[in-house]
């Protein structure tokens, strides 16, 4: 029952692909053969079986020559542990290895490996993860050791299975892995390890449904409940950590290895002693052990207060150092940030002081089970739901990237109205009578307990079983029953491993967020991998590069005239108009029909050839079938990469009605209402570009923008205006076309991120504000039909379309054009102006 149980959590697992970025879906089939395999093994021949099953996942993840120079590094500093020599001598051996594969991390010191340039950044990060902490505590136990451990026994301890796809894993104590191996009877161990696979798997999905759907962007921190979302949201990404860390550690329960818990209910704290008892259990007591004990020991002289004070000291500035030691080994910095300081001076200074409370009133104690009453369960609830608040705040400090981008949130809240406060008064006080009543149902008996005797449950079986079998069913495409849009919508988000809104926009995560970051490359097998594949010279077209140049108003830079390199691997020209396209006359010739294209990075098409960008396909294809009846076209490029839909409009205007076009086509993409649009304005009012337009300016006055100091609060300024700001610019495009008497599109261009996916919400909001404007609003969604993203995009480090997936966004573009009456008409032929979409 328990390997029936088994497969199907990993197979729900698989169907979400729950941390597959760090490898973990491709190690599940060799996950459950182990598991089998070792349960019918002889015990004797456990401990080597696991060692072995775990050396088979490193290669299994990182391939045969990187896995194998993990595994060497590895077995090397082990056997450093054990020289014959003093001990004194061994730990001074152990450091200078240390520094220097420390000096290998930062690129200082060149890798020895000349074929194994992905070292620092692939292996070193997993290398440091095993023995980062393992090895302090390891020799502090092997300093100690009465009777030694076999070699099997060593050599697990360090290449614990789990630990190859999870950077962040539990300091898990020598002594504890020794005495716990099969100390229980096996099947009540793998009981209990299914229970925190499953209980991990939750926690990963309700992660992943709070990273995607409830986060905010700075920007859109504009009220008290903002501020809240943000701090609640902010504190409630933890349950990525404990999930993993309940994944590990149910994983070692397989295997016989009786753990104990790594996370104890940790939001219902009640103090703050309580919550450092409870939250990752594990680095409490590798702390307690390294700092604490020592410390106390020998401050004990100066009196039991002063000795708990200096020691719980001793371990929150250790934890504080720790950590920016852990992020070093996995990021490759060291940062000292003073948000860390005060985020662990803080809870530091109440935990001592919390610590000396009970000193001196003691902890209340109880021998038999408490009667309900409802003085305690209230002020029981109060003192949860106080120190969740508290522990909320610290965290966003946390997480934040400055205190002063903090404070600038925290002053949103300032300004709530006696409503928003009256709310969340009522809110917070929902929550404590729910504290009191669920103490009085438990003490009533009356939750589902499981029955003692039965292995295993019943009822765990069916609810283990039954829920990995709805969300097998739910998220998996070819048999998922119909669904609602909306929550297929919901399912299919949460499957992709994807980037929310927050980080997509760049927004700096906290500590835990930035070391798990697939985007960051340091610890994403998968991603550094394909990072390494990108040559060194793919360069760019857009801000900054070589094939633009700035200018002293709102659209910033512009791409150079007559510029020519290679860019991504492809010829990159531009004309003398400054345009990536062919070279055209400015005066539009006797009987042509010249369409004005504005867009950005995906109709530059830098990456692939010239005539394969999706407008000169069109372009092409129009002429070449329009050659028989004598029409002739030009598609007229004006795109730069990087420019969003202010940029469009201030180039439309600027330049484009100089080349006398019949038709302007506005391309854009879901982010142009959202990060590209704040991004542009936040980037001009901090360079002082001047904003010349009027009613412009107007609306960024009103905003508030123009006078905030950081770039947190000129964004969050922003946000409430984006919409205007993009009305305003359809609104001047369409004013522009109907001067000259001709049409203008809005043409949704998808990415290829959302190949198979419906538009994303943002889209509707565009398409609304551009037929209010007056244009003709059109869409390439489901251009790349069922091609998979990998077939269409230059490659796994650049998401822009390659020649096959500008074909296809060419030949939807090519079929809107001829379908519609409205956008072709001969040359020469009386416009009608600017249409609706009605």
């Amino acid at each position: 029952m328990v390997a029936a149980q088994l497969a199907l959590v990993l197979l729900a697992i698989r169907t979400f692909r729950l941390e597959e970025s760090f490898g973990f879906v491709r190690i599940l089939p060799l996950l459950f053969v182990g598991f089998v395999i070792n349960a019918v093994l002889p015990i004797a021949l456990r401990r080597s079986f696991f060692v072995l099953l775990s050396l088979a996942a490193i290669l299994t993840v990182f391939g045969a020559e990187y896995g194998t120079g993990l595994i060497l590094l590895g077995l090397g500093l082990i056997a450093l542990c054990h020289l014959p020599i003093p001990f004194a001598a061994r730990v001074a051996l152990l450091v200078a290895a240390g520094a220097l594969l420390a000096g290998m991390r930062t690129g200082w010191i060149p890798t020895p490996f000349g074929r194994m340039p992905l070292l620092p950044v692939m292996v070193l990060p997993i290398l440091g993860s095993m023995f980062m902490f393992r090895l302090v505590v390891y020799l502090y136990d092997l300093r100690h050791e009465t009777q030694p451990a076999p070699l099997a026994a060593r050599l697990g301890y360090f290449f614990l299975l789990p630990n190859v796809c999870f950077p962040l894993c539990p300091v898990v104590d020598y002594r504890t892995y020794l005495r716990t191996y099969y100390d229980r009877p096996a099947v009540e161990i793998y009981e209990k390890g299914l229970r925190w696979i499953f209980r991990g798997m939750l926690h990963l999905l309700l992660y992943r449904v709070v990273y995607l759907f409830f986060v905010p962007t700075q920007a859109e921190v504009q009220t008290l409940g903002g501020v809240v979302q943000a701090m609640l949201t902010t504190y409630l990404l933890y349950l990525r950590i404990s999930g993993q860390f309940h994944l590990i550690v149910g994983i070692l329960c397989l295997f016989g290895f009786n753990l104990p818990e790594t996370h104890h209910l940790y939001f219902l704290a009640s103090s703050f002693n309580d919550y450092w008892r409870r939250i990752n259990i594990y680095w409490k007591d590798f702390m307690m052990k390294i700092f604490y004990y020592p410390s106390l020991m020998r401050a004990r002289k100066l009196g039991l207060n002063a000795a708990m004070v200096i020691a719980t000291a001793a371990v929150f500035l250790g934890t504080w150092l720790l950590h920016s030691y852990q992020w070093f080994w996995l990021r490759g910095s060291f940062p000292l940030r003073l948000t860390d300081a005060l985020f662990w001076g803080i809870l530091g200074t109440l935990v001592v002081a919390n610590s000396l409370y009970e000193a001196r009133r003691g902890r209340r104690r109880s021998l038999g089970e408490p009667r309900w009453a409802l003085r305690p369960a209230l002020l029981l609830s109060l003192r949860t739901l106080a120190m969740f608040v508290t522990i909320t705040v610290l965290w966003s400090l946390w997480s934040s990237a400055s205190v002063e981008e903090w404070i600038a949130m925290v002053a949103v809240a300032g300004r709530a109205r006696a409503s928003e406060v009256a709310v969340l008064i009522v809110a917070l006080a929902v929550l404590v009578a729910l504290g009191v009543l669920l103490q009085y149902v438990v003490s009533r008996k009356w939750l589902p307990s499981p029955p003692p005797d039965e292995r295993p449950p019943l009822w765990s079986a069916v609810l283990v079983g039954a829920t990995a079998v709805v969300l097998i069913l739910i998220g998996t495409p070819g048999i998922r029953p119909v669904l609602a849009d909306p929550v297929e919508d919901a399912v299919l988000a949460v499957r992709e491993n994807r980037m929310n809104r927050r980080d997509t926009e760049l927004m700096e995560r906290g500590y835990y967020e930035g070391l798990l970051d697939a985007g960051s490359f340091a610890n994403a097998i998968e991603t550094v991998q394909a990072l390494a594949q990108r040559p060194d010279n793919w360069g760019g077209s857009g801000r900054g590069s070589r094939a633009t140049r700035e200018r002293d108003d709102l659209l910033e830079y512009e791409m150079v005239p007559g510029y020519e390199e290679t860019v991504k691997l492809a010829p990159f020209r531009t004309n003398r108009w400054g345009m990536r396209d062919r070279d055209y006359e400015q005066a539009k010739p006797t009987g042509v029909f010249r369409i004005a294209l504005l867009g950005s990075s995906y109709e530059v098409g830098a990456g692939v050839p010239q005539d394969s960008v999706y407008e000169n396909v069109v372009e092409d294809r129009l002429n070449s079938e329009g050659a028989a009846s004598g029409e002739r076209y030009e598609i007229l490029n004006f795109s730069v990469a990087g420019y969003g839909l202010l940029h469009t409009y201030l180039s439309a205007r600027s330049r484009v009605f100089d080349f006398d076009p019949d038709l302007l086509v506005v391309a854009g993409h879901s982010q142009e209402i959202g990060a590209r649009l704040r991004t542009h304005l936040r980037i001009a009012i901090e360079k002082g570009l001047p904003i010349t337009d009027p009613e412009l300016r107007e609306i960024l006055a009103r905003s508030g923008a123009l006078e905030a100091g950081s770039a947190a609060s000129i964004e969050r300024s922003l946000q409430p205006v984006l919409v205007d700001v993009a009305r305003w610019s359809f609104q001047g495009m369409a004013e522009l076309c109907r001067e000259h008497g001709i049409p203008c599109v809005w043409l949704f261009v998808p990415t290829t991120d959302e190949v198979n996916g419906s538009p994303p919400a943002p889209v509707a909001w565009l398409e609304r504000l551009a037929s209010e404007a007056g244009f003709i609003s059109h869409t390439l969604e489901g251009a790349y039909g069922d091609y998979a993203e990998t077939e269409v995009y230059l490659g796994p480090w650049d998401g822009h379309p390659n020649e096959l997936g500008h074909r296809l966004l060419a030949d939807r573009f090519y079929q809107i054009l001829r379908s519609d009456p409205r956008l072709l008409r001969p040359a020469g032929a009386e416009a009608t102006g600017v249409h609706s979409a009605q």
